[in-house]
This record gives C-alpha cells, sequence and structure tokens, in this order.
C-alpha cells in the first residue's frame, strides 16, 4: 500500500514534528507513531515509485491510496494517473486525519452519504456505517495467519463481507435486515 497520493494541485502542509512516542504500559519505548497525514511528492514521483515497486516484486500486490478534493473529477483523474502498475486503488475517503477542513478523507466519506441520503433507519445501513466508522478509527486489529487487517482496510474487508451477506439475504427472499 502506497502512501496516500494526492493530486498535484493538493496544497500539503504536514505537521511538525511527524512523530510521536509510542510508549507502553511502563513507560518503555514502544515505537513510533507516524503522524504525517498525505504524501508530500508529485504525482510523476509516484507513477515513477509504483513501475519500480512493481517490478523489484512483481508477485506481490501493490495498492495505490488516492485521496482529492470532492470533486469527482479530480478523483477520476488521479485514479487514471496512478493506476498502471497498481493492483487495486483505495480511495481514501474515510482517513480521520484527511484534511477535513477542505471536506477530504473522513469529511468527504460523509458528505457521500449525505448526499446519496443514505438512509440510516434501516438497519442495514446503520450497521454498515457504523462498522465502517468504528472499526476505521478504533484500532481494532484481525490477525489471519500472518496476515493482520487493522483500521480501514479491516473495515473495507467487513463492509464488503456483510455487503455480500445483505445480498445473498436479498436474493433468498429476505427481507428483514
Amino acid at each position: 500500500m502506497t502512501k496516500t497520493i494526492v493530486p498535484d494541485s493538493m496544497e500539503i502542509r504536514n505537521v511538525s514534528p511527524r512523530f510521536a512516542a509510542w510508549k507502553g504500559a511502563d513507560a518503555g519505548l514502544l515505537g513510533f507513531e507516524n503522524i504525517e497525514l498525505l504524501s508530500h511528492h508529485d504525482e510523476v514521483y509516484w507513477v515513477r515509485e509504483i513501475g519500480a515497486i512493481r517490478q523489484e516484486f512483481p508477485d506481490r500486490v501493490l495498492i495505490a491510496s488516492i485521496i482529492a478534493s470532492p470533486d469527482p473529477a479530480e478523483w477520476q483523474a488521479l485514479a487514471g494517473t496512478v493506476q498502471d502498475g497498481a493492483d487495486a486503488i483505495e480511495l481514501n475517503v474515510s482517513c480521520p486525519h484527511g484534511v477535513p477542513e477542505r471536506g477530504v478523507g473522513a469529511a468527504s466519506g460523509l458528505r457521500m452519504l449525505i448526499d446519496a441520503r443514505t438512509d440510516l433507519s434501516q438497519s442495514r445501513n446503520l450497521i454498515l456505517v457504523s462498522l465502517i466508522l468504528v472499526l476505521g478509527v478504533s484500532g481494532a486489529v484481525v490477525n489471519i495467519g500472518i496476515a493482520e487487517l487493522k483500521g480501514m482496510a479491516l473495515s473495507a474487508v467487513v463492509a464488503i463481507v456483510l455487503g455480500v451477506f445483505f445480498f445473498v439475504v436479498d436474493r433468498m427472499g429476505g427481507d428483514r435486515v
């Protein structure tokens, strides 16, 4: 997964310092938490890097993470720029950090729910939205063999599985979920 790539037109101002110490119960240092928000590299850099990563690791899954303004055309253009070499593109519409004052990140995802007039009185919608938001920011972790799912990766997988479950229930004639 790449660092979240932004359009060249989006100005990024990172905080300083960008790392915070992560300490255990005994106040011993466990590691560092990266609080850098988004990539400061331009699109040309990422196209080059995605190609280089693909050449070095041709048998690995490579996901390009992107974020853009609320303008769908900007998302489409950025996705088109980074798609060669990436196996998938993650649309970062749920990052709680993002740049909410510009309607980017979680603010963008919430805006989509509002604009689509998502009916949260329907149980399935409320379950999906709640799980995505809670799992995405809660720090929940699921280990499956050597794989670890956490944060938005975990919430995305849960949302896909539940979406398929709801689809199957609909096809079987269920209407209570």
